[in-house]
């Protein structure tokens, strides 16, 4: 149910504090592409990050959200089909874009080299789509450009910039009589075009940040250099600064107060290159202070016209421009992943529509200012060096970067990979086929500096979702800040329905959450088929678990005892068969929801050997998320809430002066301290887990009880039991009852099995009169009337009987406590309330508050909703109690009867008997 783009992009992104200067800077954020990819194959994952995008398709029984997710269904009627798409989408969707081509930049794309301070990036990939979901040959083009940008120490000018495949490399460097550039180099006496050279050195330090070197102090450079202060000479203003590489000496300098150290060496083919520069400052006694670093690898990237990477090749280089394109088509087959080259790949939706996006192999990334801070830089993937910071942030699937470029306002799930995003075709409430795109997040106003508060607007709407369990049908879903929420069902009784594949089979009328002020948050969706044996619990979640009980008949008949607890404590329980649903459902608020359902495949072998197999699983939590109007959660609220949507506005001013701002759930806002504005929200990733849905057996929590031969008592009541109390009869019953009875309470008669199990449907005689049978929770009310002591028995196919002593007291000090009150109110006196409570927690030690009925329960305090009145004594009825005893016993007439029944029953076993051993003996022969 859940294949869908959880996400294609799961990027990290740092943010770290703007260079002063309003030039543009080599590399004030540095990116580096991990080579790892724990992600994996796209699937929907239980709370690991998963998969950035996963695109959900409605036939599959299957999750892979997230991310969620993330889920696959039916849009509601506030969720229309999305516009056409623009350079502000990071998904390519059939269903919201008509054109054909599409265009990834630095600000929708991750795996782009992008400096947010300074708006530098000139990475782009374009496409174009053809009808039989192909990209033909030479229809996808890789372009990247080279820019001439300053030096981070500005005094050393600057020099022309590339990016390729996200990383920052050198494209020239010109020395300063070079009039036709921008920027020059001061430290270079030559021109190093590398480009045209077939190499790219990559920059691995470039900062401004002053750095404070003692005598014989290391400082750490890229490549395994080692920048040392052997000697410092305050009188003569001089250093002796000391190059190493690999422990080995490569260089050393006498160095003056504002004059730089320049190491220089060959980069390929290109003769010494100044590779590290370091400007250096003043020097004092001790120590000297280091005011500006750049360094390039003297290991670069060799590139040539021709050269592959994966899918792409090199097809046109020259001195500021690098072009890669497909040599051969490219099939977008559905759920595929597509590794167009080392870093980057595309991923498919596994949906009818066709949509895909572009990520990068472990969709993360790194954006470091690069400088100098502690005396230390860390090493990244692949030997570079990135900067050491002090306030590093990683950002989770961003989405598309407001900035000068793109001014961006409003993010759907075509922009912002943290948002549910479903290309279809789905069925929506009108009977049209569309995409789900339900959720956005829109600035309605800001000013230089900050969105003021209620100017941030996040809107959510309800949309149909087929269960994982296909048969199932659909339930109402709404996403809200990440985490998958139940709306409500439809039921299916409902009339008017465009299409039965959006009813619920657990209601027949509709049920809609929103209006009830709250939603439930969606825990297990399981369509894949688990094999459970008799004894097994299965650990539901939120204090929930069901036991498999004891198989009873046999072969296609055969059914099985599936008990529900909380905390503990049996609360339901239901016998079924194959092919059929096991469902509780309790009361939220004010309306009864179906919270768990199992669907029962098959049921083999019998008793306590064999095999039940479960092919569907749904549960949701009764912890519920308030979206009544007015509800703050986080640093948004709820400013208002229809049938089928909830809006959310911001309760806080939102920064736009650098910072980041929590929003709601795992959604958050980060924008850039610029001379620019530069903003865009992302997933902030410790809140991701909230989203995790269980989607497979194997991550549910699975034991084995022993069932019944643990021995295992009840606690909470000991009524009298006269059952078998050695634990010799493996399937006895139980018949439990309350302490203290008085004339005219109401008696709850509870049957359970020897560990405690509730026995549903059990035959209740009284004296040997049939008065009853158990509920699905193994009661049994009865109207205490009239006094004196009754023999009751209980039987169920495949038990032994259970048997037990009721002893009716007359009026006493309980009765008369709440004398004058009817039996049925539970407000009325404490007596009868600790009774009524007494009853409803039959096998707990410890009672619910007053007037309280346990959850799960739909006793009500006289009587279950099944029953139109408590069952009756023999003797008596519910006009006249004490029946037509006087005294209060059972009628003697009865007691008579009684006895001659047991008289002729034995009589007729020993005439058997007998007749057995003298046909045996040959004294009599039986034609």
């Amino acid at each position: 149910m859940y294949n869908i783009i959880k996400t294609i992009h799961h990027q990290k992104r740092s943010i770290t504090k703007n260079d002063p200067s309003p030039k543009r800077s080599i590399i004030k954020n540095k990116c580096t592409i991990k080579t790892n990819d724990p992600a994996g194959t796209p699937g929907f994952r239980r709370r690991s990050p998963g998969p950035d995008m996963k695109i959900i398709q409605s036939q599959t029984g299957r999750m892979l959200i997230i991310l969620f997710l993330l889920l696959a269904g039916t849009a509601s009627v506030s969720v229309t089909a999305s516009a056409s798409s623009d350079t502000s989408d990071q998904i390519w969707s059939e269903a919201a874009d008509p054109s054909s081509s599409f265009v990834w930049t630095p600000q929708t794309f991750e795996g782009f080299y992008y400096n947010y301070s300074t708006g530098f990036g000139t990475e782009e990939i374009a496409v174009s789509v053809s009808k039989n979901r192909e990209i033909k040959a030479g229809d996808l083009e890789y372009t990247t450009t080279a820019d001439d940008v300053s030096f981070a120490y500005e005094d050393w000018g600057g020099c022309s910039v590339i990016a390729w495949l996200g990383t920052p490399y050198v494209a020239s460097l010109s020395d300063y009589d070079a009039k036709s550039r921008s920027y020059t180099a001061s430290f270079a006496d030559d021109d190093f075009s590398f480009l045209s050279e077939g190499v790219l050195p990559e920059i691995l330090a470039d900062s401004a940040e002053t750095v404070t070197l003692r005598k014989n102090e290391k400082l750490k450079l890229g490549n395994n250099y080692t920048l040392i202060a052997e000697d410092i000479d305050k009188d003569n203003d001089e250093v002796v600064l000391s190059l190493k590489k690999n422990s080995k000496e490569a260089d050393s300098q006498t160095i003056s107060s504002d004059e730089d150290f320049i190491y220089t060496a060959d980069v390929g083919r290109v003769k010494d290159v100044p590779v590290i520069v370091v400007r250096v400052g003043s020097i004092s006694s001790n120590r000297v202070e280091i005011e500006g670093i750049f360094q390039i690898s003297d290991d670069p990237e060799t590139i040539k016209e021709g050269r592959k990477s994966n899918r792409l090749k090199i097809t046109a280089l020259d001195d500021d421009m690098i072009v890669m394109t497909n040599p051969e088509k490219i099939s977008l087959k559905s759920q595929q992943t597509i590794d167009l080259t080392e870093n980057y790949r595309i991923i498919v939706s596994d949906s009818e529509n066709l949509a895909f996006t572009l990520r990068c192999l472990d969709g993360a990334r790194y954006i470091n200012e690069l400088n100098v801070s502690n005396a230390a830089l860390r090493p990244a993937s692949q030997d570079r060096f990135i900067g050491k910071l002090s306030d590093e942030e990683i950002f989770e699937k961003a989405g598309t970067v407001s900035d000068d470029s793109v001014r961006q306002d409003v993010w759907t799930g075509l922009s912002f990979p943290g948002f549910y995003y479903n290309a279809g075709p789905v069925e929506d409430d009108d009977g049209k086929d569309s995409d789900v795109n339900p959720e956005k997040l829109s600035i309605d106003d800001m000013t230089s500096d900050a969105v003021p508060k209620g100017k941030m607007t996040y809107s959510a709407d309800t949309f149909s979702v087929p269960f994982s369990y296909g048969s199932w049908g659909s339930f109402r879903m709404i996403m809200i800040g990440g985490v998958p929420y139940l709306a409500g069902y439809t039921g299916s009784d409902t009339t008017n329905r465009s299409s039965a594949r959006n009813v619920s089979p657990f209601v027949k009328d509709d049920i809609g959450l929103i209006p009830e002020g709250f939603v439930c948050p969606i825990l297990i969706d399981i369509a894949e088929t688990g094999i459970c044996t008799p004894g097994n619990e299965i650990d539901l979640g939120d204090d929930y678990a069901v036991i498999i009980g004891m198989i009873s008949g046999n072969g296609s008949n055969n059914t099985i005892d599936i008990r529900l607890l909380q905390n503990g404590t049996p609360v339901f329980s239901e016998e079924v068969g194959p092919d059929s649903n096991f469902v509780y459902e309790t009361k939220i608020g004010n309306v009864s929801v179906p919270v768990i359902a199992l669907h029962i495949r098959d049921i083999t072998g019998s008793g306590k050997e064999g095999n039940v197999t479960i092919d569907g699983c749904f549960r949701i939590s009764e912890n519920v998320f308030d979206v009544s109007p007015g509800t703050e959660t986080d640093n948004m609220k709820v400013s208002g809430a229809g049938k089928s949507s909830v809006l959310f506005e911001n309760t806080k001013e939102i920064p736009l002066d650098g910072g980041t701002s929590h929003l709601i759930g795992s959604y958050s806002f980060c924008s850039i301290e610029s001379d620019e504005l530069c903003f865009f929200p992302y997933v902030s990733g410790s809140a991701e887990d909230e989203s995790d849905i269980i989607t497979t057996f194997q991550a549910l929590n699975i034991t084995k009880k022993d069932l019944p031969d643990d021995g295992q008592e009840n606690t909470g009541n000991t009524g009298a039991d006269t059952g078998a109390q050695d634990g010799s009869a493996e399937n006895e019953i139980r018949i439990l009852l309350p302490d203290q009875i008085f004339l005219n309470d109401k008696v709850t008669v509870t049957v359970t099995d020897k560990n405690g199990w509730f026995l549903a449907d059990a035959v209740i005689r009284c004296e040997g009169t049939e008065i009853g049978r158990t509920d699905e929770s193994g009661a049994l009310i009865l109207l205490a009337s009239p006094a004196g002591s009754y023999n009751l028995t209980a039987s169920k196919e495949t038990y032994e009987d259970g048997k037990a002593v009721l002893t009716v007291q007359e009026n006493g000090p309980a009765l008369q406590a709440v004398s004058g009150t009817d039996a049925s109110d539970t407000t009325a006196g404490k007596t009868l309330s600790e009774k009524i409570r007494g009853f409803f927690n039959r096998n707990t030690t410890s009672a619910p508050p007053e007037n309280e009925t346990p959850t799960g329960s739909e006793t009500a305090s006289s009587a279950p909703a099944a029953l139109t009145g408590p069952a009756v004594l023999p003797g008596a009825s519910p006009e006249n109690p004490a029946g037509s005893n006087e005294a209060g016993h059972l009628p003697e007439r009865a007691t008579i009867y009684g006895a001659l029944s047991v008289v002729m029953v034995m009589s007729s076993f020993l005439i058997l008997v007998g007749l057995y051993v003298m046909t045996k003996t040959g004294r009599i022969n039986i034609l």
